[in-house]
């Protein structure tokens, strides 16, 4: 009985706290993007030839480092704005999966390198499923997305009926 208060205690939270909610996870997940994007991009060359490291030709290592921070950065500002936030979690679910295999291939390491890689690739299936559950159930009220629909359909009062 006091597992079915406790329960039902948490749903109404979760209800009441839904898109307070959504927009603290968007902006967590944003924040990764944002500061990965922005360090990689004070040092292009650098982050470039990481991606020797992946059997990639060394001419690819700058378009890709170019492209990786432009994807991480416009893709954690859409993120944090909540702007088109279905197409965002996808592009940033098959941009976190390309890095998986491209950047993180621990089977085929050894020792400490192979353990800090499985790390990295735990905390990017993690990510992946924040962008299944950001795909699912959307934005929000507290985004930029709610707040264009809601000018386009009428203001504040269509906004509040979004909640």
């Amino acid at each position: 009985m006091a597992n079915q208060g406790i329960s039902n205690t948490l749903e109404g939270v979760a209800t009441r706290n839904h898109d307070t909610v959504l927009l603290v996870a968007r902006l967590l997940m944003a924040f990764i993007f944002i500061e990965s994007a922005w360090n990689h991009s004070l040092n292009v060359e650098g982050f470039a030839k990481t991606f020797n490291n992946f059997m990639l030709p060394a001419e690819m290592g700058v378009p890709m480092a170019v492209v990786a921070c432009i994807v991480e950065m416009v893709g954690g500002i859409a993120l944090a704005a909540g702007w088109r936030i279905r197409e965002t979690a996808i592009v940033m679910f098959v941009f976190v999966l390309v890095t998986i295999f491209v950047g993180h291939r621990f089977w085929e390491m050894e020792g400490v390198p192979r353990r800090l890689h499985m790390i990295q690739v735990k905390k990017n299936v993690f990510m992946l499923g924040g962008f299944l559950a950001l795909f699912i159930a959307g934005a929000g009220r507290y985004s930029v997305s709610a707040w264009w629909a809601a000018r386009r359909n009428g203001g504040a009062a269509s906004l509040a009926r979004q909640s």
